[in-house]
């Protein structure tokens, strides 16, 4: 059972959602809701590599596929999982949505983390894991979950990765925090990383041909 694959089937009943943006804050905070660094979102965060421009549409169909996970009222077959995780959860919940669309914030940590589009994908179903056990994806939690799914995946599935204090500074929240982030990210997911090719491949294929 996948929620990303019935949200890629449905799309044609939430078409007229489609062009729905996130809501931007007036704030240019850092994405912790505790007292961290100041984040802004700059020009050269949010344009593309030269290494980055030929995977661009994968990274936007990622993007459009997570902002329908947001807009798209799915049932949970498993609220008590929901419920029973509610304080690993909290701590991935924004006061106010970044003044970055999902688009721009992927391509701003592929710049600065360098890693692969297949690490971006498989991120993506570690959060399509996620779902499938009850955990609701919104528009003030997508941010905090995303990158720690992508930092997961970076950890698992590269051989080179930067240490903590590099990524907080990506994220945009303070070391501390992404450590926690992290390690609820790992429990709520079982500890579950292991993506087969066959796996993988499906979500490929649906990632290229959902738009």
């Amino acid at each position: 059972m996948s929620v990303i694959f019935d949200s890629i089937n449905l799309s044609n009943k939430i078409e007229s959602k489609k062009s729905k943006k996130l809501k931007k804050s007036d704030s240019n905070k850092s994405f912790s809701s505790t007292d961290s660094k100041n984040y802004s979102n700059t020009k050269e965060d949010s344009d593309i590599s030269e290494k980055n421009l030929t995977i661009f549409p994968f990274i936007k169909n990622i993007s459009e596929i997570l902002l329908k996970l947001t807009i798209q009222d799915y049932s949970s077959e498993n609220e008590n999982f929901l419920k029973e995780n509610k304080k690993l959860l909290k701590i991935f919940d924004l006061k106010k949505i970044p003044n970055i669309t999902l688009e721009e914030y992927i391509v701003r940590i592929m710049n600065y983390s360098e890693c692969e589009i297949n690490t971006i994908i498989c991120s993506l179903i570690y959060i399509d894991r996620l779902c499938v056990k009850g955990i609701k994806i919104t528009q003030t939690n997508i941010y905090k979950i995303l990158f720690t799914s992508i930092l997961t995946s970076i950890k698992y599935n590269e051989d080179l990765f930067y240490n903590n204090s590099f990524y907080s500074q990506i994220a945009g929240v303070k070391t501390k925090e992404l450590i926690k982030m992290e390690y609820n990210f790992c429990v709520l997911l079982g500890f579950d990383f292991f993506i087969g090719e066959k796996e993988f491949n499906n979500y490929f294929s649906a990632i290229q041909n959902c738009l």
